[in-house]
């Protein structure tokens, strides 16, 4: 739902959590870190505040995923839209374990065949391939084409990529840092497919 609120142009003063230690090789369950994207200031430019906590408005809430190096960082999916990064070749998958849906984010680092990325994969492709019904989807979010243009105001190395995870679709927003403050313009969002890698074992 938060896809209605990540609009093309609009600023978004959001801090991005630190991300975690977690052990190798393993499902580390992440506990929520519920946020809420607030009402809009601004005549031209649009500029919304992510505060901490559930608001009234479901459409604005998520849950953050953190990124984590060498495993499978997940959280509970039960239904609010779950927001993950920053992005740099890493899986977001959904699946099942003892009856409860989870989101992971399958945690690489540099290299394909990093220690970091191979334990990562490792935990993820020995629980697909022991686990293929309970595979529900997932995708690896990329930007296709050419990225969205830098502005003023942009950070010149600051081009960031999320990705999304609702309960209807897979999402890839593009973003641009901010110069002078914690936060990103959003400057493109496109939604994705899930992959048939995922229950293949291959990733």
């Amino acid at each position: 739902m938060i896809e209605s609120k990540l609009i093309v142009g609009r600023y978004i003063n959001f801090v991005m959590p630190l991300s975690p230690e977690i052990t190798h090789g393993t499902f580390h369950t992440q506990a929520p870190i519920l946020k809420t994207i607030e009402e809009s200031s601004g005549i031209r430019v649009k500029t919304s505040n992510v505060s901490t906590g559930v608001g009234v408005k479901a459409h604005r809430n998520f849950q953050w995923l953190n990124w984590a190096k060498g495993g499978v960082n997940q959280v509970v999916f039960g239904g609010t839209d779950v927001l993950t990064g920053p992005m740099g070749g890493c899986w977001i998958v959904n699946y099942k374990i003892a009856g409860i849906e989870y989101v992971g984010h399958v945690g690489t680092f540099m290299r394909i065949d990093s220690p970091e990325s191979l334990a990562a994969k490792g935990a993820w492709n020995h629980f697909a391939n022991a686990n293929p019904l309970q595979v529900l989807g997932g995708f690896r979010p990329a930007w296709i084409g050419n990225f969205p243009a830098r502005i003023k105001g942009d950070f010149s190395t600051g081009q960031t990529i999320f990705g999304l995870v609702t309960r209807s679709a897979y999402y890839t927003v593009f973003a641009w840092r901010k110069e002078t403050k914690d936060g990103y313009r959003i400057a493109g969002i496109q939604r994705c497919d899930s992959s048939p890698l995922l229950t293949l074992q291959n990733i």
